[in-house]
């Protein structure tokens, strides 16, 4: 899907237009740009470091480096957001160290935390930018859908929860009431003790020293992509590049195609030729730095990935290979 809706933005744009402006790319800025892609790997596997180190627990470097690597080849193959990387770590971890899922689960929390709350504040920012100041039409939109979907779920988290609170205890309950409100409750002290324990990996200091890391990742993201605009001769303005790379990653972020794939350099190509630009000038920049910030990193995951699985005898559960052996063999036969 997410090949035929950027094979479709390409012949909306003209493939010969794009072949022009992709033309002059220098490729040795590209280069450093794809090292700079690299050491982006090397500063999240810091963060998580760090924090395992907070939880007392031991893990190689080299080793958070594999997961890394090896979940955002899950995240980048699935339409599941950042769901799926999110649960390939956790269960990479557990499977190739001596941490609980527990206590994993507390790292990932404190890590998302560190990490989203400051793209949180530079996505609203960006919103309201384009909303107010650059008028770009797709920001209603995107805004209005975060906030319906951000409604719908606290509404009924906020409903169930009201639900529970109110009953009368002597009330009578049929079984799946019963069943339901032990789940929930039982959910409920799962979570509580994970925030819990989450919490207690971020003093102030580590806080703000993770505040700050995460801070540094978000602004390389569009710094890259401004990077790739200048070296094909399109400078539409910083601030544009800003609004139009986080847009396009909250675009991204649905579950519609794997990575988010065609949807996010659809929706960058947009917005550059909302500041002037034409579309297929727009959507070369986007596919050219999709190269360095999506396709790079899944090949390199992907060789990670493959090398985990060879090595690792406790990665996959017992069976599985066989069984993808035979189901292969009989697509062949």
């Amino acid at each position: 899907m997410g090949i035929a809706v950027l094979a479709g933005l390409t012949v909306a744009a003209g493939w010969a237009d794009i072949r022009t402006a992709i033309g002059r790319g220098n490729p040795l800025v590209l280069a450093g740009l794809a090292l700079v892609q690299i050491l982006t790997f090397f500063i999240i596997s810091y963060q998580w470091q760090y924090l395992f180190r907070r939880a007392d627990v031991t893990v190689s470097f080299r080793r958070i480096l594999e997961v890394t690597l090896a979940a955002g080849f899950v995240e980048s193959v699935t339409p599941s957001s950042k769901l799926g990387g999110m649960a390939a770590k956790v269960y990479l971890f557990e499977r190739t160290t001596d941490a609980a899922y527990g206590t994993i689960t507390s790292v990932l929390l404190a890590q998302k935390y560190v990490s989203m709350l400051p793209f949180v504040l530079i996505a609203i920012a960006a919103v309201v930018l384009a909303t107010v100041q650059l008028e770009i039409p797709i920001t209603p939109t995107v805004s209005s859908s975060a906030v319906v979907a951000v409604g719908l779920v606290g509404g009924l988290v906020a409903s169930v929860s009201l639900w529970f609170h109110r009953r009368d205890p002597d009330d009578s309950a049929s079984d799946w009431e019963q069943t339901l409100s032990s789940h929930v409750e039982r959910w409920r002290g799962v979570v509580r003790s994970l925030i819990q324990e989450a919490s207690a990996l971020l003093d102030r200091r580590s806080r703000w020293w993770l505040y700050g890391i995460s801070l540094l990742l978000w602004g390389l993201y569009p710094i890259k992509i401004y990077v790739v605009a200048v070296t094909l001769g399109l400078d539409v303005g910083l601030a544009i590049v800003v609004v139009g790379t986080f847009l396009a990653y909250i675009v991204g972020l649905a579950p519609i195609s794997p990575g988010g794939t065609g949807t996010f350099e659809g929706t960058l190509a947009l917005v550059l030729v909302g500041a002037g630009a034409t579309f297929a000038e727009g959507l070369s920049v986007a596919l050219l730095a999709r190269l360095i910030t999506f396709w790079f990193p899944l090949a390199l995951s992907g060789v990670v990935t493959i090398s985990l699985i060879v090595n690792e005898d406790e990665i996959l559960p017992d069976g599985v290979l066989a069984r993808v052996s035979r189901r292969l063999r009989r697509v062949r036969g």
